[in-house]
């Protein structure tokens, strides 16, 4: 029994069963990713739009694996002058296949972290700490994502409309007739 006891106290670090943001950083283990959607819509268009979302909400590309339909950024800070009273975040999106082929879903991981040094005009004191995934900001983002492949959509569809139509007004080709005879 006494054997046992270190390993009950940690099962619940391998197992899951904890949000503590720093004890999943500690270990090196990412926080879920939340799936979004699925969406019907070309895959490559859904990247565009992923690209195009963190881009304007100021963050810049770690790692970008277009093979694997995935992309990290930068760590972002967002806060106040002081130092010690900022935030941070990284996110991470991936492109997955849905349980039909032709369906796509979004996964976004916010990784979230907050910085809690003691001295805010000393940057070697910057001591960040996980908080785990921010489920605001991925819900934010994924929001973005979807208005921006609605509006590109629309004007694709638009464009479309309007090309057909102006078809539709020009003269059919003239009809020669049979000119086998």
């Amino acid at each position: 029994m006494k054997k046992l006891l270190p390993v009950a106290l940690l099962l619940p670090l391998f197992t899951g069963c904890t949000s503590l943001g720093w004890i999943e950083s500690v270990i090196g283990i990412k926080p879920a990713a939340t799936p979004y959607g699925p969406f019907s819509e070309e895959r490559r268009l859904i990247w565009d739009v992923c690209r195009e979302v963190l881009a304007d909400e100021g963050y810049t590309f770690a790692n970008i694996k277009r093979d694997e339909w995935e992309m990290e950024t930068r760590w972002f800070s967002y806060g106040s002058d002081f130092r010690f009273e900022n935030h941070r975040y990284r996110i991470t999106i991936t492109l997955e296949d849905d349980d039909n082929p032709r369906w796509t879903k979004v996964m976004i991981l916010a990784e979230h972290e907050r910085n809690s040094g003691e001295n805010p005009l000393d940057a070697s004191e910057d001591a960040w700490s996980a908080e785990g995934a921010d489920e605001d900001v991925q819900d934010l983002l994924a929001y973005k994502i979807k208005t921006n492949i609605n509006r590109k959509r629309d004007i694709y569809t638009e464009t479309y409309r309007r090309l057909d139509a102006e078809d539709r007004r020009k003269a059919p080709p003239p009809d020669y007739g049979d000119t086998n005879r």
